[in-house]
């Protein structure tokens, strides 16, 4: 019994967290193509998606070629123009991932789906072109899907760790979190609540501090946190 309540808020937790990004990306959808209603994003984009996806591809840029350039398997992402479009293919495709593994039953294959949408779903949201962070962002992400094998796997931590980042992303207040520990502040308690789905409980007087120690480590912590920018050399 114990075993298959834990399955159900499993389940329940990709649920909640699917539809959240959902939402999310249906307005940037829209956003990005005015002429088009909230409802587009899942009858159009999602619909031919699940149409075109192949669930053997992971690399973004096999992706976007799948996707985009269906009759020219040749084209590489270099080739394609800059748009701001692509984050949100790539995150919803994740997504429906995510929610075919839930359906299966397949928990642990849909968080790690998840993970994916939520880390596209930020760079969409950031309104940052795929072209500009192409080699960050490919390079992350084929580093997620190699270890994916083995115990990592099963890093309760590092889901969580991908978790914060994501929401200090999506909740990032114009200008950037002044100061950073503001941002570790605001998340704790769902950052928490989300370890716990996970089976994981964190230390509660440390969640702040090991909040603030996952946030500096973002490859774009730059973006959101200002005083982690770098000054200019004083040319004196």
């Amino acid at each position: 019994m114990s075993e298959l309540n834990n399955n159900d808020r499993l389940r329940l937790g990709i649920k909640a967290r699917c539809f959240e990004l959902s939402r999310h990306l249906s307005k940037r959808y829209v956003m990005l193509n005015p002429d088009k209603t909230p409802t587009a994003f899942a009858t159009e984009l999602c619909h031919s998606i699940r149409r075109l996806d192949d669930a053997t591809i992971d690399d973004p840029r096999t992706l976007l070629n799948l996707f985009l350039k269906p009759n020219d398997s040749a084209a590489s992402l270099e080739q394609l123009p800059a748009d701001p479009m692509f984050p949100v293919i790539l995150s919803a495709t994740f997504l429906l991932r995510a929610l075919d593994a839930e359906a299966q039953g397949q928990h642990e294959r849909g968080w790690n789906n998840l993970t994916d949408a939520a880390y596209w779903c930020g760079i969409a949201q950031g309104g940052r072109h795929v072209s500009l962070v192409q080699k960050e962002a490919v390079s992350d992400a084929q580093t997620r899907i190699a270890k994916r094998g083995g115990e990592a796997r099963h890093d309760k931590e590092r889901q969580t760790k991908e978790f914060a980042q994501q929401r200090a992303r999506e909740l990032c207040p114009d200008g950037g979190w002044r100061p950073k520990i503001e941002a570790a502040r605001r998340i704790q308690t769902e950052v928490a609540d989300y370890a716990k789905e996970l089976g994981w409980t964190m230390v509660k007087d440390r969640v702040v501090g090991k909040i603030d120690e996952w946030l500096s480590e973002m490859h774009d912590a730059h973006l959101f946190f200002p005083t982690l920018r770098k000054k200019p050399e004083s040319s004196g």
